[in-house]
């Protein structure tokens, strides 16, 4: 008879109803398995197969025993290897749900944040802090409630974010030979702020699994990954970066305490925790080490159609838009954008983002940073746009400030235009309280007329460009037909073939 997946072929072999032997013809195989006394049990551990009891005589007794014996005496090289699911750079552990991937750092950080040793040290860390509470005369003990509470009071959770200093906790863990590290900056704070949000038991569940994730519109060459869930974003930090947030931290602590416990508006994309990882492979010799930072996905579970980055300027803030999904967009064709089809936006929510973008810009040029931007999807699916301030954790000394523009303007024939923190937040407030209007009003309608004009003047400036390159074209086609030496005649002799091949490239790189 046959049940199941596995195609058991089942019977009894005795006419003694007591015992039987039940043999399991599976896709892999064959398997014996004792079938307890009395009526005949039904399948076996991954067998799948049903026995029955059926009368047997003696021939067809000899029939079935033969057969079974030429299926047992077949040779076990016939039978295909059973392959491992598990693939060699990925470690799996008794004590764990989360499975380490090697080519998936955020799967180290999930396996920390939920080991039962990582969680005794935060938990010891709390305990520490209530000790000296305790120990407080001004403090009442009666409403202190412990880390792991089902429902931690807000004070609680604000005291920790405030909290002076900061912990980190480096963990270590094996497989075999091969060792990860974690460093977790931030512990308690971070722990908190999850908390708060309710993003706690998620976030580690979110970890386990990303991928790598090719931004665009960015010009760092920073590593950026997602997770699966598409919740987080991962991205790497250089050395200037991560000293910057370890400084930028505290004052990122307080100022959300703010806008968590205190309503105070605010666009600012949330961090949830920033790490350095790395595992040493001797088996494979593979060695990784880096340092990221996790971040919110601000168009998690959205149907974004176009995303802007805005850092209101207009100075080479215009790419050529090629239709592509998640493509971001600059300050320019969002002008574009609004000539074409205005955007508006309620009363109130214009208000509450002058006033988010208000106090965030505040905050950042106190602690000298620029060139953040505000990132915008607009989601026309539910009619709405999802903003949030970005790349806000670098601190800009002068040197880095003039080094980048100095690259950004190498070709363009004009020089850098250097702004300190306190213009860049005054031109970046007033451009994103001219880029999102309300509803038609006198004041609106006078700056529909100014974005006519920009956009002219933008047009103007296009065709000069394009004007000025097929002029500069022609006179080097005119260059390359002569012969040399009468291109050294035209140049007044200082010109010979090198510096010619070097004209050209120079020309090439500007065209680009």
């Amino acid at each position: 008879m046959y049940g199941g997946e596995a195609n058991a072929i089942t019977g009894v072999c005795s006419g003694d109803s007591d015992s039987g032997l039940a043999v399991g013809v599976g896709p892999v195989g064959l398997r014996p398995q004792r079938v307890g006394g009395g009526a005949a049990t039904s399948g076996g551990a991954g067998g799948g197969g049903v026995s029955a009891r059926f009368p047997v005589v003696a021939g067809e007794r000899a029939s079935i025993m033969k057969t079974i014996s030429n299926l047992w005496n077949g040779n076990p090289g016939n039978l295909l290897p059973l392959e491992n699911p598990i693939q060699p750079t990925e470690h799996v552990f008794q004590d764990s749900l989360v499975i380490v991937r090697e080519d998936e750092p955020s799967s180290i950080i999930a396996f920390t944040l939920s080991s039962s040793h990582y969680k005794e040290k935060l938990q010891a860390m709390h305990e520490s802090k209530e000790r000296e509470f305790k120990s407080s005369e001004f403090t009442d003990i009666s409403e202190k409630v412990t880390l792991f509470e089902d429902q931690p009071m807000t004070g609680d959770l604000e005291e920790t974010l405030r909290g002076p200093g900061g912990n980190h906790i480096k963990f270590q863990f094996w497989d075999g030979q091969t060792r990860f590290d974690c460093k977790s900056y931030y512990a308690e704070q971070f722990d908190a702020l999850r908390r708060n949000c309710g993003f706690d038991e998620i976030y580690v569940h979110s970890l386990s699994r990303c991928f790598r994730w090719e931004a665009s519109g960015g010009k760092s060459k920073s590593v950026f990954m997602k997770t699966t869930d598409d919740r987080l974003i991962l991205k790497q930090l250089s050395k200037p970066e991560m000293d910057a947030l370890l400084k930028f931290a505290p004052a990122y602590f307080d100022y959300i305490s703010e806008a968590f416990f205190h309503t105070l508006p605010t666009v600012l994309a949330k961090i949830f925790g920033f790490y350095r990882i790395g595992f040493k492979n001797p088996v494979t010799n593979r060695t990784f080490k880096i340092d990221v930072l996790v971040m919110e996905n601000l168009f998690y579970d959205r149907s974004i159609s176009r995303i802007f980055d805005l850092k209101g300027s207009m100075r080479n803030r215009h790419v050529q838009s090629t239709g592509r999904q998640n493509e971001v967009l600059l300050d320019e064709n969002l002008v574009e954008y609004i000539g074409e089809s205005l955007l508006f936006i309620h009363d109130h929510a214009k208000r509450v983002l002058r006033a988010s973008v208000w106090n965030d810009t505040l905050f950042l040029s106190k602690l000298n940073v620029m060139d953040y931007s505000l990132l915008v999807g607009i989601d026309e699916e539910r009619r709405e746009l999802v903003v949030g301030i970005v790349d806000f954790i670098r601190t800009f000394t002068w040197d880095k400030k003039l080094e980048s523009w100095v690259k950004e303007t190498a070709f363009m024939g004009s020089g850098p235009t250097i702004i300190s923190p306190r213009q860049y937040k005054n031109r970046f407030r007033d451009s994103m309280d001219r880029y999102f209007l309300s509803p038609p009003t006198v004041h609106n309608s006078n700056f529909q007329i100014e974005l006519q004009e920009q956009l002219q003047q933008k047009e103007r400036r296009r065709r000069e460009r394009q004007a000025q390159q097929h002029h500069q074209n022609y006179q080097m086609q005119r260059l390359e037909m002569l012969p040399l030496q009468e291109q050294q005649q035209m140049v007044g002799g200082r010109l010979d073939e090198e510096l010619l091949l070097s004209a050209r490239s120079g020309q090439e790189h500007a065209e680009e």
